[in-house]
């Protein structure tokens, strides 16, 4: 609306058109509310009858008698809880084509429900391993995500892989607080962003891209952040588990890089990031001793090439999104290291005065730029 007006203002259109794309933006603001309402409505009733059949069977003893008896009959009767979730969402979706929203619940549906039945085939063949069972619901559901083109399912992968990615290396129980801080998120922000980047997903699944480069983005700065605090005199580690993802990712950038990735400036320079990301890994994994001030001196540069580029992109590409991304990592980064170096050289009085004149400048700076680089482009 602020645009129309202004618009208007500047005679680039006149009273007549402004009204009718204010009619139209109106109109296009109430179709969108009333979609939101018809998910939550969707949604909710889903998980209400789900709910009613769980309080059902657990509020009846000779059901309950009747599964113990027969283990795989649960199993049986959740698959086919599932199967008809799913074959109800198909059917309204792509045969009827009626209903979408409900038809994307269900199918939403029948992809938990999916994880459900390895859940319980876990229970009763007594698997003891979470990364298996979150490996298997993974590999079911990822096509569902790729093929109906759906975000919700895709988020719930990317949830899936994070925790089978953990529940691997929990299970190998190497006890290395280390590798939990550090070297574990650092390979699952190299392999997200990899995947990301993959020029089919990229060009094809733009949305799908844009998540895990989001997810990589947090795992890596937020990891490089605990470097610049705390450096271990070693993140020696031989084992080929803590080894391979690094090496994996590298690899999976440099393909990405030769596959059109340098043809376009900021894919280059993200994947060339990256490449060197995980050669700082590799680096911290194979030397045995490690000099904590340049490993902080690494991540600090690290960092600080993030936050500009993120900066000078979200300028270009006048994407306020990530502005305000990036703006909150400059936040946390700036607080971060004024606190560890102010807190220990700066009188205490001092130390808060100056530090809020500094966060109140850099706010403003950061405002009146926003506003003049993006009405300036």
């Amino acid at each position: 609306m602020k645009n129309i007006e202004r618009w208007v203002d500047k005679g680039l259109i006149d009273e007549n058109l402004a009204q009718v794309l204010r009619d139209d933006i109106k109109e296009q603001t109430q179709k969108q509310n009333r979609l939101y309402f018809q998910i939550i409505l969707y949604t909710i009733g889903v998980i209400l009858i789900a709910a009613g059949v769980i309080t059902f069977v657990s509020g009846n003893d000779w059901i309950i008698k009747l599964f113990n008896k027969i283990p795989l009959l649960k199993e049986i009767l959740l698959l086919i809880v599932t199967v008809l979730s799913f074959w109800g969402g198909y059917n309204l979706k792509f045969i009827k084509q009626k209903y979408f929203k409900l038809a994307d619940a269900l199918i939403y549906l029948s992809n938990l429900l999916i994880g459900a039945n390895y859940a319980l085939l876990g229970q009763i063949y007594n698997w003891n391993s979470n990364a298996l069972v979150g490996y298997l619901w993974l590999l079911s559901i990822i096509p569902f995500a790729y093929i109906f083109k759906s975000n919700a399912i895709n988020r719930v992968c990317l949830v899936l892989f994070i925790f089978s990615f953990y529940s691997f290396y929990d299970e190998l129980n190497l006890d290395k607080i280390e590798a939990w801080t550090v070297i574990i998120p650092l390979s699952l922000s190299g392999i997200l962003y990899g995947i990301a980047n993959f020029p089919k997903i990229r060009d094809k699944f733009s949305s799908f891209s844009l998540d895990y480069k989001m997810t990589s983005v947090f795992f890596a700065f937020f990891t490089l952040l605990v470097l610049t605090f705390s450096v271990n005199p070693s993140y020696n580690i031989a084992h080929p588990c803590y080894i391979l993802p690094a090496v994996l990712y590298c690899l999976m950038s440099l393909y990405n890089y030769f596959k059109g990735s340098r043809e376009d400036k900021l894919l280059s320079k993200e994947t060339i990031f990256f490449i060197l990301l995980g050669i700082f890994e590799l680096s911290l994994l194979c030397f045995p001793v490690l000099i904590g001030f340049a490993v902080a001196f690494c991540a600090h540069i690290f960092i600080i090439y993030m936050i500009a580029q993120g900066i000078y992109w979200g300028y270009y590409f006048k994407n306020v999104s990530l502005i305000n991304l990036i703006n909150f990592f400059l936040l946390i980064y700036l607080l971060c290291v004024y606190t560890r170096f102010g807190w220990s050289y700066i009188d205490k009085t001092l130390f808060f005065l100056i530090g809020g004149f500094i966060l109140v400048g850099v706010g403003m700076y950061l405002e009146k730029e926003k506003k003049t680089r993006i009405k300036g482009n």
